[in-house]
């Protein structure tokens, strides 16, 4: 066989096509699958030279096996093929569509592609995704809601429940973290259709009763024995906010209240987590300071002049802090506390309404944490209290600082809306502006920055 490919490809560098073409044909017949593929191409482009249409099966046959080697003939065979082949929805049709997309750049068209694909083996009740097409999501589509909520179908269809409650359980908590209201209720509604598919009883069924509750509010009785349900199934933290969120939106104030003292008991309590992504509920966890009430009158200042006045300029006057205040940072800085420690002292100065004492906490840890991730941790802390203190300036100096130190989206977004709200508080509209718009335009599902922007313009 090798010697007959031989000859053929010496009537192909003769530019005898017709003969290569009547040759490869015939040897077809009888090729080993070794031989086949080499038989193929040399088959199909004895057609090409001779302006010949191309056999459909043979190139679906040929496009995915000499792609890796040879990606630019697979391009000529494909384009040589006739417009139903193109537009074919079979497997290999649209893997080898898939590679030509990603070669070629065109991003959406692979989305497309892949969207087509799940739904093409969805409705042919074969959930089987193979491996090329979950690399491709992963580089290319990691976040994108509408491939992962495909994937957590086809995860039920073929009876992968711990797959699905994973998937279910990663959409859910970026949906709440990082959607404004709008788009949250309809992915989430979305997410509610696909889980009520689920027949089998079990943790999908939680979640989907979790889902219910958040859309629909407390309908029946049985919602309030399904809410005790998700309390008791959740050990993470993140869900248990989440419940918390469900009990506020529903305007449950008093199991707020209480609830919140749970969660401060919580092993994983993360008073960052919920200041980053629940702001409603941060009321619940630091106590806000209330405004000085107006008297109906006052007695007139004494307005006489010292001989000798002391000049005090104002940022003197507002770094001034009181003797309990010194007392505690002082504290602070003569006990060898760990990194872990000072974070959670922070946390709890900022609930006691001392935010220089938390700064001052949270700064030991900054200037000396190796570790970027606890670095960036204390950061953000420091940057709570400066804007709880009214320190804005420096919020906006030490936002600016951190961004540089920043390797994941998510940390640069949580310090640009920092700075956003420091340069608010300043009433620098004009330039919180351009701060909402630069986080928009990295996410436009960033809920905070969007609800701000609307209402500065």
């Amino acid at each position: 066989m090798k010697d007959l490919i031989e000859s053929i490809r010496q009537m192909m560098a003769e530019e005898n096509f017709s003969g290569a073409e009547l040759a490869s044909e015939a040897s077809l017949i009888s090729a080993l699958p070794s031989h086949r593929s080499e038989l193929i191409q040399i088959y199909l482009e004895s057609l090409l030279n001779q302006k010949k249409t191309l056999p459909d099966q043979l190139v679906m046959e040929v496009i995915n096996l000499i792609w890796d080697k040879n990606p630019e003939e697979a391009i000529l065979f494909f384009d040589g093929a006739s417009e139903e082949l193109k537009r074919s929805q079979d497997s290999r049709i649209l893997f080898f569509r898939m590679k030509l997309a990603e070669k070629r750049g065109n991003i959406q068209e692979l989305h497309d592609l892949i969207s087509n694909f799940h739904l093409r083996i969805y409705e042919r009740n074969v959930p089987y995704v193979p491996a090329f097409v979950s690399q491709l999501i992963q580089k290319y589509f990691r976040t994108d809601f509408q491939l992962r909520l495909q994937g957590l179908a086809l995860a039920m269809l073929r009876k992968d429940l711990v797959g699905a409650e994973d998937q279910a359980r990663e959409l859910i908590l970026e949906t709440f973290e990082k959607s404004t209201p709008k788009i949250m209720r309809d992915k989430l509604s979305l997410m509610f259709n696909v889980l009520h598919t689920q027949v089998e009883k079990g943790p999908l069924e939680i979640f989907q009763n979790l889902l219910g509750i958040y859309l629909r509010g407390f309908e029946e009785k049985k919602d309030y024995k399904r809410l005790a349900e998700i309390v008791i199934y959740f050990d993470d933290f993140r869900f248990n906010v989440m419940v918390m969120q469900i009990l506020f939106r529903h305007e449950y104030w008093d199991m707020c209240t209480d609830y919140s003292r749970e969660l401060v008991a919580h092993k994983n309590y993360d008073f960052v987590y919920i200041a980053k992504h629940f702001p409603d509920l941060k009321k619940y966890f630091v106590t806000m300071t209330q405004a000085v009430p107006r008297t109906t009158s006052w007695e007139s200042p004494d307005l006489t002049l010292d001989e000798d006045p002391v000049p005090m300029s104002l940022s003197q006057a507002s770094s001034e802090r009181s003797e309990d205040e010194q007392l505690l940072i002082q504290l602070v800085k003569g006990q060898d506390f760990s990194d872990a420690a000072l974070l959670e002292l922070c946390v709890s100065f900022l609930q006691s309404e001392l935010p220089r004492v938390s700064i001052a906490s949270g700064l030991i840890v900054h200037e000396r944490a190796k570790d970027q991730k606890i670095k960036l941790k204390a950061a953000y802390l420091v940057l709570t209290a400066l804007l709880q203190s009214g320190d804005y300036r420096k919020a906006v100096d030490l936002a600016l600082e951190s961004m540089k130190l920043v390797s994941t989206t998510d940390d640069l977004l949580s310090f640009l809306y920092c700075e956003a709200e420091a340069y608010l508080r300043m009433e620098m509209n004009s330039e919180a502006k351009q701060v909402l718009k630069k986080i928009l335009s990295i996410d436009s599902g960033y809920r905070m920055a969007r609800e701000r922007l609307e209402k500065l313009e």
